[in-house]
């Protein structure tokens, strides 16, 4: 997708009216988010957990839900990631922790299902301080502060 002002750097309300126009899809905005994930995360460390596929499957049934005038609101078809805090049935959360490394979630945290009804599109999880307490796990990874490297990105 070429573009003189990027979907990563638009508002919410500019990309929601995009993709209620048609202008962008859905699944073309996931890719291009995901690919943004791909080449600049390896650096910054924000994500925990990438869910390509499922929000690249849920991205193609938002599309649809549009095309067909089912419109759900300004999130509907927004990649969105959420913080490593939210069960997420059947991905990892690990709390920012060593010790929940590998926990699969066996439901869905209330915020994740709403984030769902209204249309979101979950690309991933997100880095956190241990237990969102005040600060990182020796083993894991920190994020950076994408504005400024010299600053912490913050606790929870």
């Amino acid at each position: 997708m070429t573009e003189k002002f990027p979907t990563h750097m638009m508002s919410l309300a500019d990309v929601a009216d995009q993709l209620k126009s048609g202008t962008i899809s859905s699944t073309q905005l996931t890719k291009t988010i995901l690919a943004r994930i791909s080449a600049c995360d390896r650096h910054y460390k924000a994500y925990a957990q990438v869910i390509e596929s499922e929000s690249l499957q849920a991205a193609a049934n938002a599309d649809e839900d549009m095309r067909a005038g089912n419109y759900k609101g300004v999130l509907q078809g927004i990649p969105v990631a959420v913080k490593d805090l939210f069960y997420m049935e059947g991905t990892d959360t690990a709390v920012g922790s060593k010790i929940f490394s590998g926990y699969a979630s066996t439901s869905n945290a209330e915020a994740v299902n709403r984030l769902r009804r209204a249309g979101a599109i979950i690309i991933g999880k997100l880095n956190m301080s241990e237990f969102a307490l005040s600060g990182y796990h020796p083993e894991k990874q920190v994020p950076i502060n994408p504005w400024n490297e010299n600053f912490w990105s913050g606790v929870s």
